[in-house]
């Protein structure tokens, strides 16, 4: 990882003093597949995932797509995605 110019820190796990971020992350993931309302998260993790990722974050001024990609995604919108699910019907 040193080619990378990155440094492994080991933290305790579920310790927001020294891993806030991923804990905040974490909170928000579960959150959002929570409101899915579904026993199977696997199934709706990757819907979940795009709108945390493309939801703007006030303290970057652009959503994590953005910063990764330099342009706002296209997302579907809902009558195209329910029709794309009725062909194989």
């Amino acid at each position: 990882m040193k080619f990378l110019g990155t440094e492994k820190n080991r933290t305790t796990a579920y310790n927001p003093a020294s891993n806030g971020q991923v804990e905040r992350f974490h909170r928000q993931l579960k959150q959002a597949i929570r409101c899915q309302a579904t026993e199977r998260w696997v199934e709706v993790l990757p819907s979940v995932l795009l709108g945390i990722r493309s939801c703007f974050k006030e303290d970057l001024g652009a959503s994590s797509a953005e910063l990764v990609y330099g342009t706002t995604l296209r997302l579907p919108d809902r009558d195209n995605l329910n029709a794309s699910n009725n062909l194989f019907l």
